[in-house]
């Protein structure tokens, strides 16, 4: 669900390609660490992968430079982001 969404994202969505790259890779990580399993792990990935799509949710705009700004820079695309991160991470707990 996430992965795909973020993998169809536009480049005018995204903060960088780079970015872009990051997510799938966290999420590439989370479900390798299913495969073990090791569901902690697989849950610290999402997590890392939330914390970079977190904005709208939590304020209601995207977060703005600095540590722990956004990844994805609409609310838009955020919301159904968030909402198959959340799912995920909530199935494996």
């Amino acid at each position: 669900c996430a992965a795909d969404l973020i993998e169809g994202l536009p480049e005018s969505v995204v903060k960088t390609k780079g970015n872009q790259k990051a997510l799938l890779n966290y999420l590439a990580a989370a479900a390798k660490a299913v495969q073990r399993p090791d569901f902690d792990k697989a849950i610290e990935r999402i997590e890392f992968a939330l914390q970079r799509t977190d904005g709208c949710a939590m304020n209601g705009v995207p977060d703005g430079n600095g540590v722990g700004r956004d990844w994805v820079e609409t609310c838009d695309a955020q919301f159904g982001i968030d909402r198959c991160l959340n799912e995920a991470r909530g199935a494996l707990r």
